[in-house]
């Protein structure tokens, strides 16, 4: 079948290659997509991450605060680059 002549099975008029899902994600509707394909997630070890809005949020809360209180923070922040998400994933 060729490309040009595919209508994906969704009811809707979509692209090819694009999907109810990448729509819905787009839209904040459906499963959250995992940290670990973000923009804004800040890789730390071993397949954890702390979000960067999160992080800026902390900074901008926290100005001049020492580098141990900002690693603290990251700590009790950790997330699962393949289990968590959330709905404002870019």
């Amino acid at each position: 079948m060729a490309m040009d002549g595919y209508e994906p099975a969704s009811g809707f008029n979509l692209p090819p290659g694009c999907s109810e899902a990448d729509v819905d994600r787009a839209m904040g509707y459906g499963e959250a997509a995992p940290c670990g394909e973000c923009a804004e997630a800040v890789d730390v070890c071993c397949d954890y991450c702390v979000c960067g809005r999160e992080l800026a949020e902390w900074e901008a809360s926290n100005p001049g605060a020492p580098p141990r209180e900002a690693v603290e923070w990251a700590r009790d922040h950790l997330r699962d680059m393949q289990e968590d998400g959330c709905r404002e994933w870019i």
